[in-house]
């Protein structure tokens, strides 16, 4: 199987980011947008369907594997806005459930998270 979402040290299998930076009249500002897999384990066969099935793994583990993902961002990053853009039905809505109950715990005055509509 393909592995999604992260490994059990919170490390997202799919990790991308891009930093805005914008100077004006001698002051300067950055923006930084990360986008990775849901932050627990998880895994997908990779084939020709355009939503292929996938497998939560350990889920006990979602919560720790989420918490050592969002400190690693709050480290990195400062304060964290995480938007859950999966689709709430079908067999998405398993990804954001499981998402929403792995960060209930973690949220506080610098990690915020969210469901888009």
């Amino acid at each position: 199987m393909w592995r999604r979402g992260a490994d059990a040290d919170g490390y997202a299998a799919n990790f991308v980011g891009t930093e805005q930076i914008i100077q004006v009249n001698g002051y300067t500002s950055s923006f930084v947008q990360v986008l990775g897999s849901m932050p627990f384990i998880w895994e997908q066969i990779v084939d020709l369907t355009y939503k292929p099935k996938f497998v939560i793994v350990r889920p006990e583990e979602a919560p720790r594997v989420a918490k050592r993902h969002f400190l690693d961002l709050r480290k990195k990053y400062g304060a964290v806005l995480a938007i859950d853009l999966v689709n709430k039905y079908g067999g998405e809505g398993r990804l954001s459930e499981k998402f929403a109950g792995s960060v209930q715990n973690l949220l506080s005055d610098d990690i915020c998270a969210f469901r888009f509509p």
